[in-house]
């Protein structure tokens, strides 16, 4: 045949569009997609959309979620009722309402009139809503009360009021919103009110009480896993929740002198007991204690009046037993940290945040003995400065912990010298120390010896305000320690020149050593102007980014590497290195 060449026919590429030409992509989306997107926008702009195209002009109206904000709108109260009323009015019947938002302002001038916000509540019980967030004040929101949880296809509930006055409602009828599953109230509540709301909720699974005020709570759920409540001057809580599997209870101030749970299912509970006081009975925190008995995660916090001690009336010891507790996390600043004798066999991460004075440095060994089969600790160590020279005179805390692998320790430097451990599978160490004092450094040699099998280091030291001339903080009269193990190391505190020769040292004590990070904190000398800025300034050398803030050197197990590091170092030091 003539004219062929057996060739295949050649493929035809469409033109890409010019770079002017703008593409919708937006309009390629369906209606499902389109919705999802509009129901993360306040309503006030998902209405903006209409402007866009023919196709968006009614759209947002079929929205599932509408969000209306008092405060993000207009001034008028009028208003913003008239546009409420024509976005409930003219949305689709047959489209389902997901969720419904409605926050008023906090001035009283402008709250909203009953009669409007009933007839709301109504319009969307006929869109059959599902969650409802409502923020106004406490005299509207107890008026609404009984038409809120007479929508039967509310499954979820938020409610906060900004004043805690305090109504009686009174239930006469059984609750109709049986479906109903989570549950948040913000306002103060009578005790019997609430006591008939949680026990007529039969699938309610999670529960937040806030700004309780009554005396007495008593309440209790056959359903409720988690649980979470903030008590304020109550004194008697009585608790029955069956299949509770998360307690969270926050006592301010607290004033408790009767605890009753039965949660034999809790895994993980927390109290934060603030302004602790002497009459609270110690019966009521060994019984809390006790309803976290099968907890596998534990959050204690006790903060008493200053360190108040309380032995007027903790006499006796508190023996507990926490057989499947993995994870503590405690803090307190209550002195008589022995009468806490707890057996944690299964304990294997703790988190302990402790203040105390000089007169009670055996209670706290006491304490920390219990918490020795630890695998990971952050151990924080907190004083009062006026007994912080007193210190170096107390006795020492002997501790062992022969299993602990990381270590987050912060405390003040004077405290170091109190802190003897064995923790000989220690691999990680992050250090925080405060207030460092040139009298403060000696001791420091002697805690990084309880270091020297770690892998990781990292080092963060504060200088002390009053500190006025730079001081040696790793290489105190020659005594640094072999860190045979040693392989990434990271120090963050003023890189002045005693400093920088403290680091060359190390590196000559440190045989495997592949990665070092410096970084430059600038000392405290805005507010002390006796300091001498030009003594304070960094020695580090310029970085790539061309400031003397940060430094970072690797492979420094190579000898080369090693050797280039330290004459990178000494560049910008105005004396000769120390002889290693």
């Amino acid at each position: 045949m003539a004219g062929t060449t057996g060739l295949p026919p050649p493929i035809t590429v469409d033109p890409p569009p010019p770079q002017d030409v703008l593409i919708d992509w937006l309009s390629d989306l369906p209606d499902l997609l389109l919705l999802k997107i509009l129901s993360f926008l306040p309503t006030y702009l998902a209405a903006q959309t209409s402007c866009l195209s023919r196709r968006f002009r009614h759209l947002w109206s079929s929205s599932p979620s509408l969000y209306f904000d008092c405060c993000s709108l207009r001034d008028d109260t009028a208003w913003f009722i008239n546009t409420v009323d024509q976005v409930l009015r003219c949305r689709d019947s047959s489209a389902t309402l997901e969720s419904f938002c409605l926050k008023t302002s906090y001035n009283s001038e402008r709250c909203l009139p009953l009669y409007p916000v009933l007839g709301w509540i109504d319009r969307i019980n006929e869109l059959g809503v599902r969650h409802i967030d409502l923020t106004m004040d406490t005299g509207t929101a107890y008026q609404l009360f009984w038409d809120i949880f007479s929508i039967k296809s509310l499954e979820s509930l938020h409610i906060k009021t900004f004043d805690l006055e305090n109504y009686s409602h009174g239930f006469e009828t059984v609750i109709a919103c049986t479906r109903l599953k989570s549950l948040y109230l913000w306002f103060n509540m009578d005790s019997p009110d609430l006591t008939q709301l949680i026990s007529g909720l039969p699938v309610l699974e999670y529960l937040e009480l806030w700004a309780v005020e009554q005396d007495t709570v008593d309440i209790s759920s056959p359903s409720v896993k988690t649980l979470k409540m903030e008590c304020r001057c109550c004194k008697l809580i009585k608790l029955d929740f069956p299949k509770l599997e998360t307690l969270r209870l926050l006592s301010h101030p607290c004033k408790l002198e009767m605890f009753q749970g039965e949660m034999p299912l809790v895994s993980k509970v927390e109290f934060r007991l603030s302004y602790f006081r002497n009459n609270m009975p110690l019966l009521v925190l060994e019984r809390m204690l006790k309803t976290a008995a099968n907890a596998k995660e534990l959050k204690l916090s006790i903060q008493t009046y200053n360190g108040t001690c309380v032995e007027t009336y903790l006499k006796c010891e508190m023996q507990l037993c926490f057989p499947r507790l993995d994870c503590l996390q405690f803090s307190c600043n209550m002195c008589n940290l022995h009468l806490f004798q707890w057996e944690m066999p299964a304990l294997r991460k703790a988190n302990i945040c402790l203040s105390f004075d000089k007169r009670f440095v055996p209670a706290v060994s006491s304490f920390l003995k219990h918490i020795a089969n630890v695998v990971d600790l952050n151990l924080t160590i907190e004083t009062y400065v006026h007994f912080e020279n007193t210190y170096l005179r107390c006795s020492e805390m002997q501790l062992s912990f022969p299993r602990l692998e990381y270590l987050e320790f912060s405390c003040r430097m004077c405290l170091l010298e109190l802190f003897q451990a064995e923790m000989p599978v220690l691999r990680k160490a992050d250090i925080h120390l405060s207030n460092a004092k040139e009298e403060f450094v000696p001791p420091v040699s002697g805690f990084l010896k309880l270091l020297a099998n770690v892998v990781d280091l990292k080092l963060i030291v504060k200088d002390d305000m009053d500190q006025l001339t730079p001081f040696n903080i790793l290489v105190p009269y020659e005594s640094l320690p072999l860190f045979p193990c040693l392989n990434n190391f990271e120090l963050s505190t003023p890189c002045h020149e005693a400093t920088i020769k403290d680091v060359i040292n190390l590196l000559e004590n440190a045989p495997v050593l592949n990665c070092l990070k410096m970084h430059h904190r600038d000392p405290c000398i805005a507010r002390n102007k006796d300091k001498k800025k030009m003594y304070w300034r960094s020695k580090l050398p310029r970085n790539s980014e061309g400031n003397f803030q940060h430094s970072c050197y690797t492979d420094l197990h190579k000898r080369d590497e090693k050797s280039r590091a330290i004459k990178l170092l000494s560049r910008r030091l105005t004396s000769k290195k120390r002889k290693i």
